[in-house]
């Protein structure tokens, strides 16, 4: 497997080999316990299978009532922009792209996922209602996608 950032050799297995290690670390820290069912947080399923994004893309402009089109279209409007900056901001936590291979998924300059970036945190420490729905809804979305059997199975697979 290559990295998506900058090419080179990634070895999936060793990958998975050091967040297993790093999950008993933490298990014998008394941080994370053994029976906790969430030992893969959302970022690593959504890192180990990104196929799934237009999936969750999909799922959340039907529940946000807007069209896909629409985000990805040079709109400007409320309703558009709203949930295209939480996509970006939750794509840019979560998955392995790079800023820049975020905004050209949008038709975007690497500047406005910066700046969506730092608009839905602003918005979410001051807790504005709107920004809150959208977040909501897709922080509500992404485990449906990337249930925690994935990451599982995945690893399975990979070990």
């Amino acid at each position: 497997m290559k990295c998506p950032k900058c090419g080179h050799k990634v070895d999936l297995n060793r990958t998975i080999k050091k967040l297993r290690e790093h999950d008993a670390k933490l298990s014998r820290l008394g941080i994370l316990k053994p029976s906790n069912p969430e030992l893969h947080p959302l970022h690593i399923r959504v890192k180990l299978n990104p196929d799934k994004l237009p999936e969750l893309i999909a799922r959340f402009c039907a529940r946000a009532q807007v069209q896909t089109d629409d985000i990805f279209s040079p709109s400007r409007l409320k309703e558009h922009v709203i949930p295209r900056h939480v996509l970006m901001w939750f794509l840019a936590e979560n998955s392995h792209h790079t800023l820049s291979a975020i905004a050209r998924m949008f038709g975007r300059h690497h500047a406005t996922v910066v700046h969506a970036k730092k608009s839905v945190e602003r918005s979410v420490s001051v807790n504005d209602r709107l920004i809150m729905f959208h977040v909501d809804l897709v922080n509500s979305i992404a485990p449906i996608v990337w249930p925690q059997e994935t990451t599982e199975t995945s690893l399975a697979s990979a070990g």
